[in-house]
């Protein structure tokens, strides 16, 4: 424990918890309530514990005179400094629906204005393209910083790429617009949220081929395959490569579903334009076809 606290410290290091509904039991009622709400699949819980943005001060040391509040030096009364940002995480997009719940702390978000991929499910979770990650950092590819502060909540759909992390007191320049109350935890009377690490929750709403339209067309698909039409053979055992048996009807039906149910559709950018505040997709998307229907959540 020492040890891991060290590098958490020093090093900048984040604690990352997985499946935390399995591990204390007044998550899992949470995460069970969550899934009953959505009517999804099944609800994961991960925790994340970020290092604030300061950096540990040698002992003994002391803030310099003239460096009174921290938004002027970004150094704190023990004289320890205050780094850019640390980041709990790289860049990414999950293809699962999620609710962060900030615990205790403060940590600053960024969430593209369009999704990597649209509806995304778990087949098709990958790391960004360079390309990709150029659309998200460009104006107009995402939205406007924000801060989330202990009782706040965040919902990211699916697909859309996203980054967080601790900062120090300069976050009161970057970002215009602040209420005075916000302000007010990080002036010197409420400085706890530059100093403490970030603590949240990250509520996984997974709606798995149970939940979507796919798993509706496959049950129809599946009832058909008990019919004698379902149950012709479409092609017979040899006809392509190693084919080791005879494939229905039904089976060649369900498999050409799934085939379509795990495509990309269009970003929504082909033709598309940017004003006030956000992409306005064009007469070329297409994302109402194809796997974008079949990956929307059925009825329940």
């Amino acid at each position: 424990p020492d040890e891991a606290s060290r590098y958490f410290d020093l090093g900048g290091f984040s604690l990352v918890v997985n499946a935390l509904q399995s591990r204390w039991s007044p998550v899992g009622e949470a995460a069970g309530t969550v899934r009953d709400e959505s009517s999804c699949g099944y609800a994961s819980v991960n925790l994340y514990v970020t290092p604030s943005a300061r950096e540990k001060a040698p002992v003994g040391a002391r803030r310099p005179p003239g460096s009174e509040t921290p938004e002027i030096a970004g150094i704190a009364k023990d004289g320890s400094k205050y780094v850019t940002s640390r980041s709990g995480f790289e860049t990414h997009w999950d293809w699962m629906d999620v609710v962060v719940v900030q615990v205790s702390g403060a940590k600053l978000w960024s969430v593209a204005t369009e999704p990597t991929v649209w509806l995304s499910n778990r087949d098709q979770k990958r790391k960004p393209t360079l390309t990709e990650m150029g659309e998200y950092l460009a104006p107009g590819g995402r939205y406007g910083e924000f801060l989330l502060r202990p009782g706040d909540a965040l919902y990211i759909p699916r697909g859309f790429m996203h980054n967080a992390s601790t900062v120090g007191p300069d976050i009161l320049s970057r970002i215009g617009g602040l209420d005075e109350d916000i302000r007010g935890d990080f002036t010197e009377s409420g400085g706890e949220l530059w100093t403490e690490p970030s603590l949240h929750l990250t509520f996984g709403i997974e709606h798995g081929s149970e939940t979507t339209y796919e798993s509706l067309v496959q049950h129809a698909l599946r009832l058909y395959g008990k019919t004698k039409e379902g149950q012709k053979v479409a092609i017979r055992m040899g006809t392509c490569g190693d084919m080791v048996q005879d494939v229905t009807y039904a089976s060649m039906a369900a498999f050409a579903v799934s085939d379509v149910a795990r495509r990309g559709c269009d970003d929504g950018k082909a033709g598309a334009e940017y004003y006030s505040g956000r992409w306005h997709p064009g007469p070329g998307s297409r994302r109402d076809e194809g796997g974008g229907t079949l990956r929307k959540a059925g009825p329940p």
